[in-house]
């Protein structure tokens, strides 16, 4: 055998081909060039949610009486939504679909419907990783070598970051809009059956009743979403949002040492799904200025769509239970305690609503009804251009001035509002 044809006389650097920045390590690169398959990437993604949401086990489907159930309540909910908002309740008037799931099924349905928000969190995250490479940096430190490994298994880590968010979301989750997402399915309606049972077991509360509360709540926020203007403005901030990251390899391996560095191996295994939910520790992803405002052009967005759900669904369902209801207490509750799961989706993605900003969005949408009535609220539905502005939002009057809605022009009552003033 010449030595030209002796399999190992080839230089290792060869063997990824020009460019590879994991030439020398074959099988690590033929691994990563996997791995950079879209549809491998998000299927270990799918799995991996599914798996966390069902806690590594198998789960039993919804019962056919538990589908019939919730099934009728949805659409006694339905026309109640329809009645409080004035609003279509999916784009197109389609008619909804109603899928009662286990939690590993509103895993599986919910990534695949914010597919595009986490795409465009990839896209921003690969942005910012362009614009931190730095030419003159040395090639040869932890951060460039942190940085040569880290760029092919980047869009992995990104679609395993989704998987595991949301896989720990559906643990808890009771509907669709636990989160104020827009989905690709805004036609399905999805009942976490286990999460409705065990919350009403929690609270010691009638489960229809609470199904019903879930099922208004979820189709109210999903008539708003499907409102176009409201759509596109959202959707835009999201992109903006999403864009805004930026990229610290130094930062990465300072947070690797600070959180597993004194850790002995077990340990430091088990804070591997902690990582996994932090995409500023897994990623090296920091907030920039632009992000800065995107963010609060989104929390004052946000501010009045949550605040217009949670007071309408308010309404709607003190007209079906009564305002004394038990179930409207312990939703309040949930509100004000919102799971940490919802929270870590939400600060990623930029829909983070605390209880200040619901509650600022709910003082403008009853200063609102008190002048003009539901015809006022209305307006918001209209056209972009009626959004109230930071400074209206504050001061609702300002808003009504500005498209000439003046008191009293419009229906009585608190559209949105409180069904029972005595009960605050």
């Amino acid at each position: 055998m010449s030595p030209a044809d002796h399999p190992f006389d080839e230089d290792p650097a060869d063997w990824g081909g020009e460019g590879d920045p994991l030439g020398a390590w074959p099988l690590l690169g033929d691994l990563t060039r996997l791995l950079r398959s879209p549809d491998v990437s998000r299927q270990a993604a799918d799995q991996l949610a599914v798996a966390v949401a069902s806690d590594g086990g198998r789960e039993p489907n919804a019962s056919p009486a538990d589908r019939a159930a919730f099934g009728d309540l949805a659409g006694i909910a339905q026309l109640a939504a329809e009645a409080a908002t004035g609003l279509p309740i999916t784009a197109d008037h389609r008619p909804i679909e109603i899928a009662v799931v286990n939690r590993g099924g509103w895993a599986h349905h919910t990534l695949r419907d914010w597919r595009p928000h986490f795409q465009q969190l990839q896209e921003g995250l690969a942005a910012a990783r362009g614009t931190a490479e730095d030419p003159a940096s040395p090639g040869d430190g932890p951060e460039a070598m942190l940085r040569r490994l880290m760029e092919p298994l980047a869009p992995l880590l990104a679609d395993m970051t989704a998987g595991s968010l949301t896989g720990r979301l559906a643990r808890v989750a009771l509907g669709s809009y636990d989160v104020m997402l827009p989905r690709v399915r805004s036609d399905r309606l999805l009942l976490v059956e286990p999460n409705i049972t065990a919350f009403t077991e929690a609270w010691s509360l009638p489960r229809d009743d609470t199904c019903l509360w879930v099922c208004v709540h979820s189709l109210i926020a999903n008539a708003v979403l499907s409102v176009p203007s409201v759509h596109q403005r959202l959707t835009d901030l999201l992109e903006g949002h999403a864009r805004g990251f930026e990229i610290d390899p130094g930062g990465i391996v300072e947070s690797l040492q600070e959180r597993l560095g004194d850790l002995d191996p077990e340990r430091a295994m088990a804070e591997m799904p902690a990582l996994l939910s932090s995409p500023e520790m897994l990623l090296g992803a920091t907030r920039s200025e632009s992000q800065d405002t995107a963010a609060a052009h989104l929390e004052d967005l946000l501010s009045v769509l949550v605040g217009y759900v949670d007071a309408t669904t308010e309404q709607a369902c003190g007209q079906l239970l009564g305002s004394r209801s038990p179930v409207r207490e312990a939703f309040r509750r949930r509100r004000l305690t919102q799971p940490a799961e919802a929270r870590q989706v939400a600060g990623l993605l930029g829909v983070d609503v605390g209880p200040e900003a619901s509650a600022r969005g709910a003082r403008f949408l009853e200063g609102v009804a008190e002048r003009a009535g539901t015809a006022g609220i209305a307006r918001l539905w209209q056209s972009a251009e009626n959004w109230p502005t930071p400074n209206e939002i504050d001061a609702p009057g300002l808003w009504l001035a500005r498209l000439e809605v003046y008191e009293g022009s419009g229906e009585s009552g608190s559209a949105g509002g409180d069904p029972d003033p005595d009960a605050r």
